[in-house]
């Protein structure tokens, strides 16, 4: 093996480990954003059913939520009496 032979496989290699870094990053990335995008925290699950009936109001933390979080905490049921 010559010095031009080691040279060549020590930029292949190197060539090899970037790409597959930056790929990995790229796919990182891409998982970070689908994965937010699915949050319970970016979108209301169903939004034509209301915050009352959703299973997740506990732990929810859109503006919508916490304001009826903070209206069932005062005592109103929704009805009129």
């Amino acid at each position: 093996m010559g010095f031009e032979n080691t040279l060549s496989t020590r930029r292949q290699w190197l060539s090899a480990t970037l790409r597959g870094a930056v790929l990995a990053g790229i796919a990182c990335v891409w998982a970070h954003l689908s994965r937010r995008r699915q949050s319970p925290e970016t979108a209301c699950a169903d939004p034509r059913t209301g915050c009352r009936t959703c299973g997740s109001l506990e732990n929810c933390s859109l503006p919508r939520a916490l304001s009826v979080k903070e209206f069932l905490k005062e005592g109103n049921d929704g009805q009129n009496t």
